[in-house]
């Protein structure tokens, strides 16, 4: 039997808007502008979307109301003028008088505090200090939409990395510790070595290990330099090297960015591809449900001189039917948890556990 729709009260009156006049949703209630091109996923949602929910500018009958804008939106507004938080906070006033439970979507790298009284979805978070009702968000990408073929068992594991990787110039290291000991003195939080430093290590220290192979492509800039190249023709050379290297391996590394996620894990997780994946106090979504540690190698940061052994002794347990299965498996529990449409279907788990 078909569930019935979730009624959810989103006003577009109260979107941010964009530096192009337009309003600046939540993938759950309107086109998410971040991606350009828009990713296939989210198109494939956006048909889908009525299945799952009935949105309504009205709070009367609502089961829930969510916030329109994604967070980063309001926050980025606010450099501007007061006007967007307040409007974020006018919201958030019309779900309480009505007693809505209101949902927040924050999909950005930075962790700051949301001050709303809500159930908040975000990317970027720390397990061990999130506040209650924080709960992890997936990322969504337009370049890796697809499961990709099957890879067969080797004896020897292949780890692909296709990024940014080159470390710090001392002047850049020297201004994120200062930052570092800004934010452990000001807001309590966990300090940690500079991510592009972290990757470098990481590679390295597989590269050096005789029980893995490695395929290996670093760049210089976020994302290859696609987001500042002149022509179409070299976004596209750029995108294809970075699917091409994740299809010819048998493991992704997957490790945090500036924000506390990787888009790459996800995006490793769509191909049917496995996870190398490094764990910085990361907030995976719907950890309660999924024992992600059990999925794939998971190496916690503070052991990241064993990830080459990590990943071998991982792959060495699996016979060859297990290694398809498992990318089988990773790819179902893909669609199942983390894609557009099975993400926003467990909503309904956050409303009994949080309303």
């Amino acid at each position: 039997m078909t569930a019935k729709p979730l009624k959810i009260y989103a006003d577009p009156q109260y979107a941010p808007r964009l530096d192009d006049g337009s309003p600046g949703y939540t993938p759950l209630v309107g086109r998410f502008w971040l991606q350009t091109p828009p990713s296939s996923v989210m198109a494939a949602y956006d048909q889908r979307k009525h299945d799952l929910f009935e949105i309504t500018t009205s709070p009367a009958g609502a089961d829930a109301a969510v916030l329109p804008g994604d967070w980063n939106f309001y926050r980025v507004s606010a450099f501007q003028s007061t006007d967007a938080t307040a409007l974020a906070q006018r919201f958030a006033d019309v779900a309480r008088q009505h007693h809505l439970p209101l949902f927040v979507f924050h999909h950005a790298d930075n962790d700051l505090p949301i001050p709303l009284d809500a159930i908040i979805f975000r990317t970027s978070a720390y397990a061990s200090q999130h506040p209650p009702k924080t709960l992890g968000l997936p990322s969504w990408s337009s370049t890796i939409t697809d499961k990709m073929p099957l890879r067969p068992w080797e004896r020897t594991p292949v780890i692909g990395f296709c990024g940014s990787a080159t470390r710090s110039t001392p002047r850049k290291r020297l201004w994120h510790w200062g930052r570092m000991v800004r934010q452990l003195v000001l807001r309590r939080q966990p300090v940690y070595a500079s991510p592009r430093d972290q990757r470098a290590r990481a590679l390295d220290l597989l590269r050096r290990s005789p029980r893995v192979a490695t395929h290996f492509i670093i760049r210089s800039q976020y994302y290859g330099g696609a987001q500042t190249a002149s022509t179409e023709a070299e976004v596209v050379r750029i995108q294809s090297e970075y699917r091409d290297n994740m299809r010819d391996s048998d493991y992704t590394l997957c490790m945090r960015g500036n924000g506390n996620y990787s888009i790459r894990f996800y995006e490793t997780l769509c191909a049917g591809r496995i996870p190398l994946f490094v764990n910085t106090d990361c907030l995976l979504p719907y950890a309660d449900e999924v024992n992600w540690r059990t999925l794939f190698p998971w190496v916690e940061a503070r052991d990241l001189a064993r990830i080459a052994d990590t990943a071998a002794d991982f792959h060495a347990g699996l016979s060859a039917d297990a290694f398809t299965a498992l990318q089988i498996e990773l790819r179902a529990l893909w669609e199942t948890w983390l894609s557009p449409h099975g993400f926003f279907a467990k909503l309904p788990l956050a409303l009994e556990k949080y309303a």
